[in-house]
């Protein structure tokens, strides 16, 4: 059985082979086409819980207290625990939460992150 550091390793070797230009060519045979849609299938089947995370969320650009305060839901963080997980303090958070302060952008991005990776665990 695969483990998330094997499918990680293998999502690796093909995000080389991509940057490398490895799939813009045809294959020279059957089994090489079969590679390659074994790995195009397992990319896939390892973003989708990533994309779903993400499903419903705005640009990073335009999150409002309302995004961030859903986030908080859908991670099923408290308010401390999403402060460890986005490097800032518990006064911080509680001010994007309640709409005193702004979320920005960069918060936006590592909030999506932390979906990411909750969805990656998932698979």
């Amino acid at each position: 059985m695969k483990t998330n550091t094997d499918h990680l390793a293998r999502v690796r070797e093909i995000a080389q082979r991509l940057e490398l230009g490895a799939y813009l060519e045809p294959a020279d045979d059957e089994d090489s086409a079969a590679d390659t849609d074994e790995d195009v299938r397992l990319l896939l089947r390892l973003a989708q819980p990533a994309v779903q995370a993400m499903e419903g969320f705005p640009e990073p650009d335009s999150w409002t207290r309302d995004d961030f305060r859903r986030w908080l839901k859908v991670t099923g963080q408290t308010q401390d625990q999403a402060a460890a997980a986005l490097g800032m303090g518990k006064r911080q958070v509680t001010y994007m939460a309640s709409g005193e302060k702004a979320v920005m952008k960069r918060t936006a991005l590592a909030c999506l992150g932390v979906l990411v990776l909750q969805g990656l665990a998932r698979a």
